[in-house]
């Protein structure tokens, strides 16, 4: 019987290691997969920039703070050259609505 609790601690010990080593890591992987940059303009509508490693960057209207981007409502870009620009336009002064501009 005693042998049987020692088990028990012992693996309800690993477990728990196991369990927070596993939310450790998805916290650091979600911290340092993505890079969300949020830019205010003059006439105080927001947006969010939020780039990831692979070259794909959503433009996002409004500051997004979640998680993952919403993806059905952004415009996705893939830039493999850092020095990659674009330009936005609102469209008819609605803050939700973003238009990309060419030079």
């Amino acid at each position: 019987m005693k042998t049987l609790q020692i088990i028990y601690k012992v693996l309800k010990y690993v477990f728990k290691a196991v369990w927070n080593s596993t939310i450790f890591v998805t916290i650091i992987f979600l911290f340092f997969i993505q890079s969300r940059t949020y830019y205010k303009l003059s006439d105080d509508r927001d947006f969010t920039i939020w780039k990831y490693p692979n070259g794909i960057t959503y433009v996002i209207p409004g500051k997004c703070t979640a998680l993952f981007p919403r993806t059905n409502e952004c415009i996705t870009t893939i830039n493999n050259d850092s020095n990659s620009s674009i330009r936005l336009y609102y469209l008819n002064d609605s803050a939700n609505t973003i238009v990309l501009g060419n030079e």
